[in-house]
C-alpha cells in the first residue's frame, strides 16, 4: 500500500490596516499554492468518504467518473466504450409468415 500524500494548507496572511503590494502578493502566492495542490494529480488517502447521487451508468462520462451498476461501484476507464441503457418493449397481436 502506498503512503497517502499530505496536503498542507497555506497560511493566508491577515489583512493589515492599510493594504500594500506585499500583502496582496502574499495573498496571491497563498491562493496559487492552494490551487496548485488541489489540481495536482496523485494518491489521496481518506479515513472516510461519502459519495452521494451516484448515477446508474457511466455513459458519456470522462475517465475517472464513478457510477454504480447492480450495486457495485465502477469507474469509467480511458478505453471504455459505454452506451446508455436501452429498453425496448413491443406487443405483437399476430404474425403471419409466408
Amino acid at each position: 500500500m502506498t503512503q497517502g500524500r499530505q496536503i498542507s494548507r497555506p497560511r493566508i496572511p491577515e489583512a493589515p490596516e492599510e493594504y500594500s503590494r506585499d500583502f496582496l502578493n502574499q495573498l496571491i502566492r497563498s491562493l496559487q499554492l492552494f490551487m496548485d495542490e488541489q489540481s495536482e494529480l496523485g494518491p489521496a488517502r481518506f479515513s472516510e468518504l461519502s459519495i452521494a447521487n451516484v448515477r446508474n451508468d457511466g455513459a458519456g462520462e470522462r475517465p475517472g467518473y464513478i457510477y454504480q451498476e447492480s450495486g457495485a461501484l465502477k469507474i469509467v476507464m480511458p478505453d471504455d466504450i459505454l452506451a446508455p441503457a436501452l429498453t425496448v418493449s413491443t406487443k405483437l397481436e399476430s404474425v403471419t409468415a409466408a
